[in-house]
């Protein structure tokens, strides 16, 4: 959520961020403010949830072209359709008593990949 609240407000600075999170902190403590948090409805969090992945999504694309990615190529196309489909579909996979699910399971699949298919660029 956090690439998305940074793209929503344009504010990067690192102390802004670590006095955001530090009043998130000190308000965790805070049981009015816990109750407020709990009375948002559904809908409005399902919203808020819609545009702060929707934009961590944006950035990624526009992440990937600015770099040039070229999606000609079946091997950048393979890696991006399994990244996309593990991160949205929900898939999961428990590895004794870790499971990883939607993205972080999406991003170590893409990085397996990248080293496992061919036709990787040599650096």
């Amino acid at each position: 959520e956090n690439t998305g609240v940074l793209a929503v407000t344009h504010l990067y600075s690192p102390t802004i961020v670590r006095f955001g999170a530090l009043w998130m902190a000190l308000l965790a403590f805070c049981p009015k403010f816990n109750a407020l948090c709990g009375s948002i409805p559904q809908a409005v969090l399902g919203g808020v949830g819609i545009l702060l992945y929707g934009m961590v999504t944006s950035t990624g694309i526009r992440t990937l072209v600015d770099n040039h990615v070229d999606f000609s190529q079946p091997r950048n196309l393979c890696i991006a359709a399994a990244i996309l489909i593990l991160g949205v579909g929900g898939a999961a996979i428990t590895l004794g008593t870790i499971t990883l699910s939607g993205m972080a399971f999406a991003a170590i699949a893409g990085i397996i990949l990248h080293f496992v298919l061919p036709g990787r660029e040599k650096i």
